[in-house]
């Protein structure tokens, strides 16, 4: 084309064609608008896409088919939405350039300026003309917006490929909050589970490695605190609710002396009460040994304590037994991030076990591993 020539965008094959190309109309504008308020009102992404794809067939009539594709971590892209049903009939390839380019583009079956041809994909899906658009959020590309028809070689116009463009940017911009909201939440719910078992100083650092940790485990050397609580009354000799009010009142205060003496809480089991806790495990603590003896000799306190309020209640009371023992265990978090659950595996728990199998009432039984470490406290 010989400089200063002036092209009338309406006859370019590969452009817009129609009247009124190059302009955006009412019908154009209100459509945007609809859209705009449709994504607004949706309350996750699946609301979101469902919402764009009702108003998106309004706002380009002549799209008869369509899809949004979300790109994941490594910058591959996913079809989230498609329609109609069946078979997709969109190409990766120029999906791809217009995610990788981050510009919207007008192409189609017989499109000259396709280097090499049209992708084998188009020409088995016999499209014609289409319009793939990226979704932009900050400058970024999170994903493309594509429409086509496959009866028309200019079924769009260049008002209609900047229609789409602007409607991918609004759908970026509301996925990429949607997004965003998601994994706050998500946050939010790996942060609660883990506050009720590790001391709240490691929360930061244990939710930045929880996936490596839980993953593939670790070998370390811990010690273990295991109390049993004997005679703890069960229904019908105490009432239900009453019940689970004495398993709160040990949980609050248990929890709170173990998180303060750097404990990790592993588990409630038995029958009856039992308690599993960790010293030395989610982090290296040379004074494990130490700081679990003490936690041992508050939970004592704590409990005798806690037989006199319910006495005041007319409940009865209960005794602990606890066991001390030190040795290696497999060590990490097991189950999805949101119900992650600590664990420890090996012999040296059950022999915690057995310690506390052979403590009486109101007695802490520590094994040599640890008196090893603590007989100068003794």
């Amino acid at each position: 084309v010989a400089a200063g020539t002036v092209l009338d965008a309406t006859r370019l094959p590969f452009g817009a064609s129609g009247p009124g190309a190059g302009t955006v109309d009412r019908r154009r504008l209100r459509a945007f608008y609809e859209i705009s308020q449709a994504l607004g009102a949706a309350t996750d992404l699946d609301g979101l896409l469902s919402a764009l794809k009702g108003q998106l067939q309004k706002a380009i009539p002549r799209a008869q088919r369509g899809a949004v594709l979300l790109a994941d971590g490594q910058g591959q892209l996913h079809p989230e939405l498609h329609w109609p049903e069946g078979n997709l009939s969109l190409s990766y390839t120029w999906a791809k350039q217009a995610f990788t380019r981050r510009e919207a583009f007008i192409t189609g079956l017989d499109d000259p300026d396709q280097e090499g041809g049209p992708p084998a994909s188009v020409v088995e899906s016999h499209t014609l003309s289409a319009i793939y658009a990226p979704l932009l959020w900050q400058g970024e590309a999170i994903g493309v917006l594509y429409v086509d028809n496959h009866e028309m070689s200019s079924a769009f116009t260049l008002a209609e490929s900047e229609l789409l463009r602007a409607i991918a940017n609004q759908t970026a911009m509301f996925a990429k909050n949607r997004r965003l909201l998601a994994d706050l939440q998500q946050e939010v719910a790996i942060r609660n589970n883990l506050v009720r078992q590790i001391p709240p100083r490691a929360v930061e650092r244990v939710l930045k490695e929880i996936g490596g940790l839980g993953s593939t485990g670790q070998v370390n050397a811990v010690t273990l605190l295991v109390a049993d609580a004997r005679d703890f009354p069960i229904p019908p000799a105490v009432r239900p609710g009453d019940v689970l009010q004495m398993f709160d009142d040990m949980l609050l205060k248990f929890s709170a002396i173990l998180f303060n003496h750097d404990g990790t809480l592993n588990r409630y089991s038995g029958a009856g009460y039992a308690l599993l806790a960790v010293f030395g495990g989610v982090e290296p603590d040379r004074r494990q040994h130490e700081k679990a003896l003490r936690a041992a000799s508050e939970m004592q306190a704590a409990l005798r304590e806690l037989a006199q309020d319910w006495a005041k209640r007319n409940l009865p009371p209960c005794a602990l037994a606890i066991g001390l023992h030190s040795g290696e265990v497999m060590q990490g978090f097991t189950g999805s991030p949101e119900q992650a659950e600590y664990t420890v595996i090996g012999e040296a728990v059950s022999r915690a076990a057995c310690y506390c199998d052979g403590a009486g009432q109101g007695e802490i039984v520590i094994s040599p591993a640890v008196y090893a470490h603590v007989k100068h406290l003794l």
